[in-house]
């Protein structure tokens, strides 16, 4: 057996309901981190421009901008509603890292939003691990059964 199926067959087996919750609230979360974003976009692409060390031309800035906001929505929509949670928690931590290198780059003795980016990384790292566990659309789709008068 590979060590992906063990990995799963174990976070599948051992996954209490109460991470069910961690796993909505930390979607939420995601979802409200792209929603900030995007109402500050012109004030934080600007900054990024005045303020980064970096020369990087305004319209990569704008696409990175981009790029970030829709896969924390995307990603935390699908963590929110238990749908293909450990691709969306795998796909949303790379974006999560590459925003604490931005927060110390703008500011570098602000360590505040740090230290809440840390736990949206260990609990995204969690979720690739154990998935989307029992109350999840995932589990909601496994569990349906579909006629055979519908199948070619």
């Amino acid at each position: 057996m590979n060590i992906i199926n063990k990995v799963e067959n174990w976070g599948d087996v051992h996954h209490p309901k109460i991470l069910d919750l961690i796993r909505v609230l930390l979607g939420a979360a995601l979802i409200s981190k792209a929603w900030i974003m995007l109402e500050k976009f012109p004030y934080i692409k600007d900054l990024l421009i005045t303020e980064t060390r970096m020369e990087v031309s305004a319209s990569a800035i704008a696409l990175i901008l981009n790029c970030a906001i829709y896969s924390y929505f995307i990603g935390g929509a699908l963590i929110l509603l238990g749908l293909q949670t450990r691709a969306a928690a795998l796909i949303g931590m790379p974006v999560t890292v590459a925003s604490i290198f931005f927060v110390n780059i703008l500011a570098p003795f602000m360590n505040a939003e740090i230290s809440i980016v840390a736990l949206q990384i260990a609990l995204l790292f969690q979720f690739v691990i154990i998935g989307s566990g029992p109350l999840s659309l995932d589990r909601f789709t496994d569990s349906m059964k579909f006629s055979d008068k519908y199948n070619p």
